[in-house]
């Protein structure tokens, strides 16, 4: 499945500031890539300001979780100096494919899948490969697609989760003892990550689930306990994620055991989350001792947090909407580059060409973006406009080329 090479565990453990980290058990870990170079670094803004010396909270949902490790985080501050000019385009796809959305786009941005309506009740998948369309039918709406065109998808509550590999569908095999398991991930190998429950919407009993791409019929269920939320992988394997609920939450890392060991955060801050995981930059937000959050970047091989100061002065609630493996993420309106350049994105409008049927219903309309991929360089953007205006509610597949 995975290549012989190991990250060496005492390497991990100090990259990451003494958390455990390792792989889960079945996927042995890749070696972890060299520390990225960071832009000089802004002081912090002061009403992010925290004493060192705070006590670090120990996150309440589960009395099995520990305290996260503490380490001197980087505040990061924007630059809003620049300008960006960006063109959209509409997404074109067959004529006889209706309400079209962008589901998943790959690292690379070569696969493009976008989920659809034809003539019959399932749904019908349309793959962009380099810009050239193919389609099949699935049980239900894509998630997640890797770099080698792999895809993995819902059944929707009424099949199992599937997987599209090498031009074949096939279902995913449901763990022993639980009703439905889903995937929401799949990385370079094919490894493909996911959620089991007792039945649909059951939040109790929930677990994550990991299909071996060497053996996807026999899931291996983690047996972490505390609420657990699976977001992705890691860098090395290892599964990335949330416990808790709702303001009591923590970002994790789970090891073999099922065991989550809480990313670092900056003392005295709680309410960690993770929202999106991109090579070995997972994305989220904490919030400090004063109301809201705040953003936060943590990279999972060296163990260093970055912590950006939110996009406005009201109670900031920033939520990463997209990043990249380069360090690039968008938050509301606002592109961000490594070094801190921040460019506002021109406000969202209806392309030039649209649905012959929605014509006379969107006077009015409520429009914004849903980013689902940022290139490498920051330039190119994919994912949906959302229109909204009384009962009408749609999404149009856009590309963003911004510089």
């Amino acid at each position: 499945m995975r290549g012989t090479q190991s990250t060496d565990s005492s390497q991990l453990r100090a990259g990451v500031a003494a958390l455990a980290i390792v792989a889960v058990a079945g996927i042995p870990s890749a070696t972890a890539p060299p520390a990225r170079e960071r832009a000089p670094v802004a002081a912090p803004a002061p009403a992010a300001t925290v004493s060192p010396s705070s006590p670090a909270p120990t996150p309440s949902m589960d009395s099995t979780v520990p305290a996260p490790a503490q380490v001197e985080p980087v505040f990061r501050k924007r630059d809003y100096s620049g300008a960006v000019e960006c063109t959209a385009e509409l997404v074109q796809v067959r004529a006889d494919i209706s309400q079209t959305s962008v589901a998943a786009v790959d690292p690379t941005g070569r696969y493009v899948v976008m989920e659809g309506r034809g003539d019959g009740p399932s749904t019908v998948v349309v793959v962009l490969r380099d810009g050239k369309p193919s389609t099949f039918t699935a049980p239900g709406e894509p998630t997640a697609v890797n770099a080698a065109g792999t895809i993995v998808g819902s059944g929707n509550g009424h099949a199992n989760g599937w997987i599209r590999r090498n031009g074949r569908t096939s279902e995913l095999a449901t763990p022993d003892g639980f009703g439905v398991a889903d995937p929401i991930a799949v990385n370079a190998d094919g490894d493909v990550l996911g959620m089991a429950a007792l039945a649909l919407g059951e939040l109790e009993g929930r677990r994550i689930v990991v299909w071996a791409a060497d053996d996807p019929g026999t899931p291996r269920v983690l047996a972490d306990r505390t609420t657990p939320e699976a977001v992705d992988f890691g860098p090395d394997g290892t599964v990335v994620g949330n416990v808790g609920r709702l303001f009591d939450t923590a970002a994790v890392v789970w090891d073999p055991d099922g065991n989550p060991q809480p990313l670092p955060v900056p003392a005295g801050w709680t309410n960690s989350q993770v929202t999106l995981v991109r090579g070995d930059l997972a994305f989220g937000r904490a919030r400090p001792p004063q109301a809201g959050y705040w953003g936060i970047v943590w990279n999972l091989s060296t163990g260093a947090i970055d912590v950006w100061e939110p996009v406005s002065d009201a109670i900031p609630r920033d939520q990463f909407h997209m990043g990249n493996a380069e360090g690039w993420f968008v938050v509301g309106d606002k592109l961000t580059a490594p070094d801190g350049t921040t460019n506002t994105l021109p406000a969202p409008a209806l392309p030039d060409e649209i649905p012959d049927d929605w014509q006379g219903r969107t006077d009015g309309a409520q429009l914004t973006r849903e980013i689902d991929f940022v290139s490498a360089d920051g330039t190119r953007l994919i994912g949906n406009l959302d229109v909204y205006s009384g009962m009408f509610r749609e999404n149009l597949p856009m590309i963003w080329d911004c510089g």
